[in-house]
């Protein structure tokens, strides 16, 4: 029988590669150092901001603001569909600063209002 702990880094990565970021820190992260490499540098962050339960939000924010600076490794795609979430991180300037390096924004349930507060923060940006 094969132990996760066994396998090579590529099939940890594509494991990984069907989770989103925070199922993934919250399971594997401060496991073993292995893990915390392989996360650090081989792992695409892909933010879920409905799979964060709101007890955990803003303490997880904390945690991923520090790991982005430490890290250097930013989001690659963004999904919220809870409004609140999404203010709330957009809110924060090292965040903007992060997001500016987005490749996908999925917004659900998110109205005009929020919108348009999206568009006109990035428009001051330009």
């Amino acid at each position: 029988m094969t132990n996760i702990e066994q396998l090579p880094n590529e099939l940890l990565s594509m494991c990984l590669s069907y989770l989103d970021f925070y199922n993934i820190y919250e399971i594997f992260f401060h496991l073993n150092f292995r893990f915390n490499q392989l996360i650090r540098y081989e792992t695409k962050l892909h933010l879920h901001l409905y799979s964060i339960p709101s007890g955990k939000f803003l303490q997880f924010c904390y945690q991923l603001n520090q790991y982005m600076k430490t890290t250097g490794n930013y989001p690659y795609t963004l999904m919220a569909e809870d409004k609140h979430k999404l203010k709330l991180i957009l809110e924060d300037e090292f965040f903007t600063e992060s997001f500016s390096k987005l490749r996908t924004l999925i917004l659900s349930n998110i109205d005009s209002h929020t919108l348009a507060f999206i568009v006109q923060q990035n428009y001051m940006k330009i």
